[in-house]
C-alpha cells in the first residue's frame, strides 16, 4: 500500500510539472479553446493568439474517450509540431472503473524515437463502502 501511496505521489508530482510546462504560454498571448464533441469522442483544441482570429497558433489538443455510461475511458494530450505542421502525441491515461468510481489509471508517455506509447505507469485505487479512498 505503501508502494501504491508513494507512486501516486510521485506520478501526480509528474503530472502537474508536465502540464504546467505544456499548458504555460506566453504572458502576451491569449489561449482559446475549441470544442469537438463527436459520438463518444470529446475533442479540445487549444490555440493560442492576440485576440485576433486570423493569429491563432496551435497549441495543444486534449481528446476524451468516453463509455456509453458517459465515463472517461481514455485521455490523450497532443501538441502542435509548428516545423511538420501536425499534432504530436505527449501522453495518454487509460481509466478503468469499479461501478462508476476509478479503479485505476494507466499513464503512457510517447516514444518519439520508436514512434509509440512508452512503458505504462499504474496508479490503483481502493475504496471502502462509503467511495472513500481506504488505506
Amino acid at each position: 500500500m505503501k508502494a501504491n501511496v508513494f507512486t501516486s505521489v510521485i506520478v501526480a508530482l509528474f503530472l502537474f510539472v508536465t502540464n504546467s510546462l505544456v499548458v504555460k504560454a506566453d504572458s502576451d498571448a491569449l489561449l482559446y479553446h475549441n470544442v469537438e464533441k463527436q459520438d463518444n469522442v470529446v475533442s479540445t483544441t487549444y490555440f493560442k493568439g492576440d485576440g485576433k482570429s486570423e493569429n491563432l497558433i496551435p497549441f495543444k489538443k486534449k481528446v476524451n474517450t468516453m463509455n456509453e455510461q458517459g465515463l472517461c475511458v481514455s485521455k490523450v494530450t497532443y501538441i502542435w509540431n509548428s516545423v511538420e505542421k501536425n499534432w504530436s502525441p505527449v501522453d495518454k491515461m487509460d481509466y478503468t472503473y469499479n461501478g462508476a468510481t476509478v479503479a485505476s489509471v494507466t499513464r503512457h508517455s510517447w516514444n518519439e524515437k520508436t514512434r509509440n506509447w512508452g512503458e505504462a505507469q499504474h496508479i490503483s485505487y481502493t475504496q471502502n463502502e462509503e467511495n472513500l479512498s481506504a488505506k
